[in-house]
């Protein structure tokens, strides 16, 4: 057996792996912290825990955040992105529209307009600091880490393509994926 397939639910038969999937919605985000702060104690009451991290925007954000962390007891998961949460302010995400912000957006506007490339827009608001942010927020080293030594199965985010806006997705999972066969879909 693998590690990942015995449970410690009292020596009875493994369990199948525990997924959390969470949605976006912007500060629908905090909801899910706040919630993952009651299911995860119990799901580890249970003898289980989330082995598969899933997200799209704001929910991809949490759950690499909690990913990153799986290695540590759920309260400390949880409270790490609490504290996040906590202290997340508007700049830590996009910069101000007025400013040099407003400057870049005009710009990729006109851009836009005239057909100058490299200058597309691609939205109203310039959300160039969440990069910085998302590296301060979540331990990429540790991520991987979790997912190398079996701690977690995987790890799933959705993002939009700012290109062509398409959905892409990111997947770091530990073994080879399922063949198409091998996934049972409801219905």
């Amino acid at each position: 057996m693998t590690p990942s397939s015995v449970s410690s639910n009292g020596g009875g038969p493994p369990r199948g792996r525990v997924a959390m999937v969470l949605p976006g919605g912007g500060a629908r985000g905090a909801y899910e912290i706040g919630a993952l702060s009651v299911l995860l104690p119990a799901l580890a009451a249970r003898g289980e825990r989330v082995d598969i991290w899933c997200g799209t925007s704001v929910g991809a954000i949490n759950a690499t955040a909690m990913a990153a962390r799986a290695h540590l007891p759920p309260g400390e998961q949880v409270g790490h992105a609490e504290e996040l949460w906590r202290a997340l302010r508007k700049d830590d995400v996009m910069s101000p529209i007025a400013g040099i912000g407003g400057v870049r957006t005009a710009a990729r506007l006109i851009g836009h307009g005239l057909r100058v490339p490299g200058l597309r827009f691609a939205s109203l608001l310039d959300s160039s600091p969440l990069a910085a942010s998302l590296d301060r927020w979540i331990d990429w080293s540790q991520l991987a880490r979790n997912v190398g030594d079996g701690t977690l199965h995987a790890v799933c985010v959705i993002a939009t393509s700012l290109g062509s806006g398409d959905p892409v997705g990111f997947v770091a999972q530990r073994g080879r994926p399922p063949a198409r066969e091998q996934i049972a879909l409801p219905g």
